[in-house]
């Protein structure tokens, strides 16, 4: 993928999430581009961003299930 391409793939994805209150940060930026520009595999970059957020996941659901499915999830990837 282009640079250019990239990087306004970045731009719509944070105008997107912007409505919900979220924002990109620039570790995010970097990760989505090395992932864009094929430098890390799809576990690579899900490893890199729970790495990034550990002390920040949090699980908000009203189902155990689902909520004991997203931490088994993310272990794996630790």
């Amino acid at each position: 993928m282009k640079f250019k391409d990239i990087e306004e793939s970045i731009r719509r994805a944070e105008g997107n999430i912007k409505h919900e209150g979220m924002y990109i940060t620039d570790e995010e930026r970097e990760l989505i581009r090395e992932k864009a520009k094929g430098n890390l595999t799809q576990d690579e970059f899900i490893k890199k961003v729970v790495e990034l957020h550990e002390t920040e996941l949090e699980y908000e659901t009203m189902s155990e299930d689902l909520k004991e499915i997203g931490f088994e999830r993310e272990e794996e990837y630790k």
